[in-house]
């Protein structure tokens, strides 16, 4: 199911966050001194060498300018995947709904080190670096209640700096707009029986919440989104968009 969500822009102006499947740089013959890629598309993947194996986990590697792929062996099934924006070879990448979480770089393709996991709680799927590239937000839930969280970290050595609530249950994308003032926050809400899904608009310097729309119906969830700029013909002002899927 997908849900459009609208609202007025007239009072703040927003940033198109990066496309985590999509990492721009150009490729060089030294695996360890290659820039951020150009034409890449990555996604995780699984597979079993027999019906009765392990299942193996890989971040996959398809370079379209070279008509290459690569097999990054992981632990765990790569979901979101999210790009540094002052380092394009350094990726964050989350597993959906578990305890683990990495960065990657993408020079070496190599996993460079995991995100620690804070006790009680998992990674929902998702983060965003602010745009200095000094901070790393994560949405995550407490398995107690599944009250959900956004979990601080410095990029710098991943030491947990603190959280701030999602304002909703089961947290799963998070995107940065307003310059990097704003963190948008697709809250799935539990079960049919608990919190409505919902949309949240978080400031993130005090960290209190500037907006939610919650959906009418717990049937409906709010999983990924994406956020563009609208120019309606014949009216002044922005239109806000999210497109929830």
């Amino acid at each position: 199911m997908k849900v459009l969500v609208m609202s007025p822009l007239s009072r703040r102006n927003f940033l198109l966050s990066s496309m985590a499947a999509l990492v721009a740089a150009c490729a060089e013959d030294n695996p360890a001194l290659r820039p951020a890629v150009t034409n890449l598309i990555l996604g995780g993947g699984q597979y079993k060498l027999t019906v009765d194996g392990d299942t193996k986990f890989v971040l996959s590697i398809v370079d379209i300018t070279n008509k290459d792929r690569h097999l990054s062996t992981m632990g765990f099934l790569p979901h979101g995947i999210h790009r540094n924006p002052t380092d394009f070879n350094r990726l964050a990448i989350f597993e959906k709904k578990g305890p683990n979480a990495c960065e990657y770089d993408l020079g070496t393709r190599q996993i460079v080190r995991a995100i620690p996991q804070v006790d009680n709680q998992y990674f929902y799927g998702h983060g965003a670096y602010s745009l200095d590239g000094k901070t790393l937000f994560s949405t995550e839930t407490e398995l107690d209640g599944f009250n959900g969280l956004i979990g601080v970290r410095s990029s710098s050595d991943l030491a947990y700096i603190g959280e701030f609530p999602s304002y909703g249950k089961e947290p799963h994308e998070c995107k940065l707009i307003d310059g990097g003032k704003t963190l948008v926050v697709t809250n799935g809400g539990g079960d049919t029986q608990g919190d409505a899904p919902s949309v949240a608009y978080i400031d993130i310097n005090s960290q209190q919440l500037i907006e939610k729309v919650q959906l009418t119906r717990a049937e409906l969830n709010t999983g990924h989104l994406a956020i563009w700029l609208l120019f309606r013909r014949h009216e002044w002002g922005l239109v806000q968009i999210a497109w929830v899927a």
